[in-house]
């Protein structure tokens, strides 16, 4: 977690509105990390999100989970949050179950479900069953190159010297996952 500053990383607390607060299990510099638990399986909602955006740029989240019946509400929360972040031009760190493009694979719209026999812990689900495939958009995008650029110029200009070092040196082959691209430039 000292990839933005030499800060140590240590627990913290932010203010969300009219005097909540939000505990962030561990934080340094503009960098907190979290649980997929604590920030999407707890009673946490898009006034959270939107605290935390305002006061760090990136996000690391461990433990994203593929959605099913079973974890419905923090799917919910997870497209929230992703929206959020988002919208306010965030970086995500994460790891998760699956790769980003099955985790939602056991969600469907009512009409792509129709005529489909699916086990018990598939959600047919219009309002996540489209969501699903905005939020799989904008995870794709926030881990481009486009995307970690205007990170940079929004939170932390400092960044842009570490992006160009990628480009000019060439280790930015298509080969190149955004995430890699994006730790790297971190630590550039």
């Amino acid at each position: 977690l000292t990839l933005c500053d030499s800060t140590p990383p240590a627990p913290t607390s932010i203010e969300i509105q009219m005097g909540r607060r939000m505990e962030v299990p561990l934080a340094s510099g503009k960098l907190a990390m979290f649980s997929f638990a604590a920030l999407c399986e707890a009673a946490v909602g898009a006034a959270d999100y939107i605290a935390l955006c305002q006061a760090f740029h990136t996000l690391a989240l461990d433990g994203i989970p593929m959605f099913d019946s079973k974890n419905r509400p923090a799917a919910y929360r997870f497209v929230t949050l992703v929206d959020v972040m988002y919208e306010h031009r965030m970086r995500l760190l994460a790891s998760s179950e699956a790769e980003v493009s099955a985790l939602f694979s056991r969600v469907s719209t009512v009409e792509e479900a129709r005529g489909c026999e699916h086990s018990s812990d598939y959600i047919v689900d219009d309002n996540l069953g489209f969501a699903k495939h905005r939020i799989l958009s904008r995870l794709t995008e926030m881990h481009s190159r486009e995307y970690a650029e205007a990170h940079a110029r929004l939170h932390a200009p400092e960044l842009l010297k570490g992006l160009e070092t990628i480009k000019v040196s060439g280790n930015s082959s298509a080969s190149s996952t955004g995430s890699e691209m994006q730790t790297e430039a971190m630590t550039a």
